[in-house]
C-alpha cells in the first residue's frame, strides 16, 4: 500500500498508524495478560487475548486508508469494501474462539481512537488529492 500512496505524509501517517497501534497492542497485552478463552480454538493462537491484535491492526489500517482516500470519487464503494473487510476480521476472532467479544471491541475502539489522534496531528496533509 505504501507504494500506491501519493506523498510522504500519507506514507508516514499510515506507518505511524499501523506501527503505533502494534506497539500499543503489545504494551497492553504485556500489562493486562488476559488469557484466551478456555475453549478449543478453531485456529492457531498464542499469547494473551486482550486486546485483539487482529482487530487493532485491521481497524487501524482500514480507518487510516479511509481517511487518506476520503476525497476520492467512488468513496461509497471504497468505504463499503473497506467496511466489509473490517467486519469479517471483527466477527471471525470470537467465532474462532481465540478472543472474547470484548477483546475485539476494545481493540477496534483503541485503534480507532489512536488513528484519529494521529490524523489530528497530520491533518489535511494526508488526504488524497486528484491533481
Amino acid at each position: 500500500m505504501l507504494l500506491f500512496l501519493k506523498n510522504n505524509q500519507q506514507r508516514i501517517f499510515l506507518l505511524c498508524s499501523v506501527l503505533g497501534n502494534n506497539l500499543l497492542n503489545q504494551v497492553l497485552k504485556f500489562n493486562i495478560q488476559r488469557p484466551r478463552p478456555n475453549i478449543e480454538h478453531l485456529t492457531a493462537a498464542s499469547g494473551f487475548s486482550f486486546p485483539s491484535g487482529h482487530a487493532m491492526a485491521t481497524a487501524s489500517f482500514a480507518l487510516a486508508i479511509c481517511l487518506i482516500y476520503s476525497q476520492i470519487t467512488h468513496k461509497k464503494l471504497f468505504f463499503c469494501l473497506n467496511s466489509i473487510f473490517f467486519c469479517l476480521i471483527f466477527i471471525s476472532r470470537p467465532l474462532l474462539h481465540v478472543h472474547y467479544l470484548s477483546d475485539v471491541v476494545a481493540g477496534s475502539l483503541l485503534a480507532s481512537a489512536n488513528i484519529l489522534l494521529f490524523y489530528y496531528f497530520f491533518g489535511n496533509r494526508v488526504k488524497y488529492n486528484h491533481s
